[in-house]
């Protein structure tokens, strides 16, 4: 809470520091990150919930710190062909931001890694301090850079200050576990568990890279279609609005995803049960936060974020209910991996998708301005998370009934 709330308390000397264009250059280098983040680990990160025991575990801890490296090291030689072919809009950056994108992408994915370590021991203390300390490096080096009126770079040096600086709490609890289990892992030991979870990487992976490019396409896009300013605007809505999903709907997920692996392991029938509770509880805490932007949007972003930020708070207001229903539905998403059902969730990521290009560019062109492309994304995106919310609630019945019956059939 303190880390996010940090960063959301600082928005209004960001904003003042830089420019709409400055948030927009920033936010076409985060689409990609954005975009890759999720599968520098190949998926192995989420394994570990699911690993028989903590020697497997451990062994998908390390296959994915290395596969983090090499795999971050192939996508930054993409993106370097992006910038410099100036596809969808990534001309903007300097040819060298390359070596940014590749720095970001590793550090996101040994975070991930760790991460899904932490998830499985339910060691949710420590991740929200890892939040937290990333929140607060993140806003201070960005306004240190800001007030050195450095452009861009400025939030790209929070961003890598942040992650740097929760990578170093993670990396502290992983000793244990190196000195436990380290000898006994070699190359075949580590290469035998990542076979055993091939599913995770093959059927995963499109999946989230069709998932997070749905959330990273609407900045280079709106960049093409209506200009870097509009784009900006964008940005610094997505980032706020991500502020209680990040908050509140991580940490949620993480206990979610714990409790519901618990119910499958041991008691099938309390999965329909879990989660339908946490579905309630998520849906009485999205009200406040999206209510507020709703009402106190258009009326508040100009006086708080500047001048310059006034037409943005249209776009806060309108982005209201997406930000409502993501609250609620991602973190019941992660019962697509309990249930080892991942790819059923292709059907929420190609609706995700296509309603993320179909209304910006139908919106274009038919002539309309930047507010009115938001309304008609906005729409759009809900929809796609109510039928994303039925597919996961269907899986979880489905997988509760099938094994409900196997226990009772084994007795």
């Amino acid at each position: 809470m303190v880390g996010f709330g940090s960063y959301a308390l600082m928005t209004p000397v960001f904003t003042r520091c830089y420019s709409p264009t400055d948030f927009a250059v920033f936010g076409i280098l985060l689409s990609y990150v954005s975009t890759f983040a999720g599968i520098v680990c190949l998926r192995f990160d989420t394994a570990q919930v699911a690993a028989y025991d903590e020697e497997e575990g451990f062994g998908l801890i390390v296959g994915s710190l290395g596969v983090a490296v090499i795999i971050s090291l192939l996508l930054g030689l993409i993106a370097q062909v992006f910038i410099s072919k100036n596809i969808l809009s990534f001309g903007v950056l300097p040819k060298w931001s390359f070596l940014v994108i590749t720095s970001l992408l590793l550090l996101n994915g040994w975070q991930t890694s760790l991460r899904g370590m932490l998830v499985r021991r339910s060691e949710f203390r420590i991740i929200g301090k890892v939040i937290a300390t990333q929140g607060i490096g993140r806003s201070l080096t960005t306004t240190a850079f800001g007030l050195l009126n450095v452009g861009w770079m400025g939030l790209c040096a929070g961003e890598f200050v942040g992650k740097v600086l929760g990578l170093r709490i993670q990396a502290s609890v992983l000793v244990p576990f190196v000195r436990k289990h380290g000898v006994q892992y070699g190359y075949n030991s580590v290469r035998g568990v990542l076979m055993k979870y091939w599913k995770y990487p093959l059927i995963s992976v499109p999946s989230t890279m069709i998932d997070a490019a749905a959330a990273a396409l609407p900045i280079p896009i709106i960049t093409h279609l209506f200009g870097l300013t509009a784009a900006g605007y964008f940005t610094l809505v997505q980032r706020l609005l991500a502020v209680p999903v990040s908050l509140i709907g991580t940490n949620v997920a993480d206990v979610f995803h714990a409790q519901l692996a618990r119910d499958a392991r041991n008691e099938p029938v309390q999965m329909r049960k879990s989660f339908l509770i946490f579905a309630k509880r998520l849906t009485s805490i999205a009200v406040l936060p999206a209510a507020v932007c709703l009402i106190a949007g258009p009326t508040l972003t100009g006086p708080v974020f500047g001048s310059k930020w006034h037409e943005a708070g249209l776009i806060v207001a309108v982005l209201a209910p997406l930000m409502f229903v993501s609250l609620v539905v991602s973190p019941l998403s992660r019962s697509i991996l309990v249930i080892h059902k991942p790819e059923i969730k292709l059907i929420y990521d190609v609706s995700a998708i296509l309603a993320t290009i179909v209304p910006l560019y139908l919106c274009k062109y038919l002539n309309r301005g930047i507010v009115e492309a938001m309304i008609w994304y906005s729409g759009a995106q809900v929809t796609a998370y109510m039928v994303y919310f039925a597919v996961c609630l269907h899986g979880v019945i489905a997988y509760q009934r099938a094994h409900s019956v196997n226990d009772v059939v084994g007795g």
